[in-house]
């Protein structure tokens, strides 16, 4: 388990509730409100985005895989 709000913008004034469904690609559907409005609902759609270690990780593995042209 994880809290969800720790992923998202520090100081940001959302705050997650809930989460109703990951998918195969990793986006997560959640429900939260904007605290600064009375706690008014919203539905988000959070995407993960690469670290950057496994970007580079892939890219060398690209490179190492790729046939050398010369």
């Amino acid at each position: 388990m994880l809290d969800l709000n720790s992923l998202i913008t520090p100081g940001t004034t959302w705050t997650l509730n809930r989460a109703y469904a990951i998918n195969d690609a990793n986006q997560i559907v959640v429900h939260g409100t904007l605290n600064g409005q009375s706690g008014q609902p919203h539905g988000f759609l959070l995407t993960p985005i690469p670290e950057p270690t496994t970007v580079t990780l892939l890219a060398l593995a690209l490179f190492v895989a790729l046939p050398r042209r010369r």
